[in-house]
This record gives structure tokens, C-alpha cells and sequence, in this order.
């Protein structure tokens, strides 16, 4: 029983139609309003009154002088007395769905994360991290150079009489002229390593072929003949950048044993760490990463005569990448 409002006019007839809209028109208590509307369907849904059409008609235009959202709940109540809405079930329909689809979105963002950091998984083409192989061959690829560092490493490697994979970014030949040319004439193969070492993931396909094609025709500038495999920066790679090397050929080369890779990893600027970390990881086909051309990676090259020779005492031969791929 609504209290505090009172319907204006004389008592309501049996039949409410014909009163309804000017009812609804005169009444100005809006809480009330509500109450007598409540009242007014119940007692017409008891009555079966809202099957007359004329009074459904005038119910509805008299409901549009009420909240909206309001108007339609008691309306669908008056009309659907076995069908009240359910709003807990509503509730939690509503947060099964959105739970559901949640969980989805996270999964969808993990496994792209694992894509797009895989070292040994892209969605086209060939990708090698390390060559199956009962031989002790080993390939020691070195990223992002050329750089300052040029003379020092060309001396190293000289004089271990090792060679080595050099994996360049464009840009950085351009700004180290001659660098490149002596590494080839040293007996180097030279790879491919972007132009502008940029993470290749969202990116379109214009801007893969950019980075590789620039980089390529530097290498070949440099005076190396021989396929030139690609390391993507970071190892990041998702859809355009794969399909790029797949659609033209191209090798994707990664790496097994990195034992520079955590910058923040006091290890990684101790020499000794980094060969032992290396002579404990290396298997037969291994290809190792190193990063001697940075200014803060000088640990690098200060291991280097530690793991050559500690591999050579173990029976490892070293070759180039593009050796390994094609003799074992």
C-alpha cells in the first residue's frame, strides 16, 4: 500500500482507461506516481485488464511521462507476471562472460608475448637456433655492430684464428665505414641485423622490407658474396616480419647460448663468468651470441680467447653460420 499520495479526482472507476493520461497529466508527487503506478498494473494485471488495447495504448503514452528505464520495467512487469527479470541471474551471466572473456584476452596476450620472443618458433619460414648435429661444430655470431670497437675485435679473432658471424645494422655500417670491408676480407660472414635495430613486431610491411633490403645492399656494397641470413633485433617477431623471409627466401638465425644476455646480471661483466656460462652451454651445433661491439659489453671480448680456447680443448671446431647450416 503506497502511502502519502493519493490519486487527484474522485475514486477510480472498475475500468482506469478512460482517467489514465489525465491522471498521469495532474499528478505531481513523482515517487508517489510511481507507487500508484505499481498499484494501478497490478490491479489491471489482475483483472486482465491489459489485454484491452485501447487501455495498453493509453498505459504507454501515460508511461512516457515517467523515467524510461523505470517506465519499461514496470510496464514488462505488468505485461509478464511469470516472467519477472531475474537481475542476480543477470549478474552473473554478466560476470561468467566477462570472466570468459578476460581470460581470453590475458591468453591471447601471453601467447603472443611467447611468439613474439621465441627463439625457436616463427609462423613462416625456416628458423634455426642451434643445428642437430653428433659433430663438435660450433658458430660464434657476434650482433650489432660495426662500432668503434672494429679494430680490437678484427685483431681477436685474428689472432685466435677463429672464424666469426657478424650480424651488422645498417646504420651503423654507414657510420663506420671500412669496418665491414675488412671483416669480409678477413674470411667473416657477414648477416643481416636491421638497419635501424628496431623491434620488428607491430610494424607493416613496407618498413620490414625497408630495414632488410638497406641493410642488404650495404653488405653487398662491403664485398660479401655469400646468402646473407637475418637475425631480427631482440629476437622480436611476429607476422611481417616472418612472412617478409619466408616470402623471399630468407633464413632466420637465433641463438642457443647467450651468456651476456642479462645487463643486469653482475656475471655479465665478468669474463671468467661469461666463458664458463658459454662452456657449459655449448652442445654440438651450437651457435653462441655474444655483444663485443657495445661500449658496456667489453667483458665480452676480454672472455673470448677463454671460450675459444676452452671449446678447442673440448674438441670444438668453429665455423661460420652459414657453414654449419649447409655442411651439418
Amino acid at each position: 500500500m503506497c502511502h502519502g499520495f493519493s490519486v487527484p479526482g474522485p475514486a477510480r472507476p472498475r475500468h482506469p482507461s478512460f482517467r489514465l493520461i489525465e491522471e498521469f497529466r495532474t499528478a505531481r508527487d513523482d515517487r508517489g506516481l510511481r507507487c500508484w503506478l505499481s498499484e494501478l498494473i497490478g490491479e489491471a494485471r489482475s483483472e486482465a485488464l491489459l489485454t484491452d488495447e485501447s487501455f495498453g495504448d493509453r498505459a504507454r503514452r501515460g508511461l512516457e511521462l515517467l523515467d524510461s528505464k523505470e517506465s519499461r520495467r514496470l510496464l514488462w512487469a505488468a505485461g509478464n507476471p511469470a516472467r519477472q527479470p531475474d537481475v542476480g541471474r543477470f549478474m552473473r551471466k554478466w560476470l561468467i562472460v566477462s570472466a570468459v572473456a578476460l581470460l581470453l584476452l590475458v591468453g591471447s596476450g601471453v601467447g603472443l608475448y611467447v611468439l613474439m620472443n621465441s627463439r625457436t618458433f616463427q609462423l613462416f619460414g625456416g628458423l634455426t637456433y642451434r643445428v642437430d648435429t653428433d659433430e663438435k661444430v660450433v658458430a660464434l655470431t657476434f650482433d650489432d655492430g660495426p662500432s668503434d670497437k672494429g679494430p680490437s675485435i678484427e685483431k681477436a679473432l685474428a689472432g685466435l684464428r677463429v672464424p666469426a658471424t657478424f650480424f651488422l645494422i645498417g646504420s651503423e655500417m654507414e657510420k663506420h665505414p671500412g669496418v665491414a670491408e675488412r671483416l669480409v676480407a678477413q674470411g667473416d660472414q657477414l648477416g643481416n641485423h636491421s638497419y635501424s635495430h628496431t623491434r620488428m613486431v607491430f610494424v607493416g610491411a613496407d618498413f620490414v622490407a625497408s630495414e632488410i633490403e638497406r641493410t642488404d645492399a650495404l653488405i653487398r656494397r662491403a664485398g660479401y658474396g655469400g646468402e646473407i641470413v637475418f637475425r631480427p633485433p631482440y629476437s622480436k617477431k611476429i607476422y611481417q616480419l616472418p612472412k617478409y623471409l619466408a616470402d623471399h627466401g630468407r633464413k632466420t638465425i637465433t641463438w642457443d647460448v647467450e651468456p651476456d644476455s642479462d645487463s643486469g646480471d653482475p656475471a655479465s661483466d665478468n669474463p671468467n663468468a661469461i666463458a664458463s656460462t658459454t662452456l657449459d652451454q655449448v652442445r654440438p651445433g651450437s651457435i653462441i651470441l655474444l655483444h663485443p661491439w657495445n661500449a658496456d659489453h667489453d667483458a665480452d671480448l676480454a672472455a673470448l680467447p677463454r671460450i675459444v680456447d676452452g671449446l678447442r680443448a673440448k674438441g670444438y671446431r668453429f665455423v661460420t653460420v652459414n657453414d654449419l647450416l649447409t655442411t651439418h
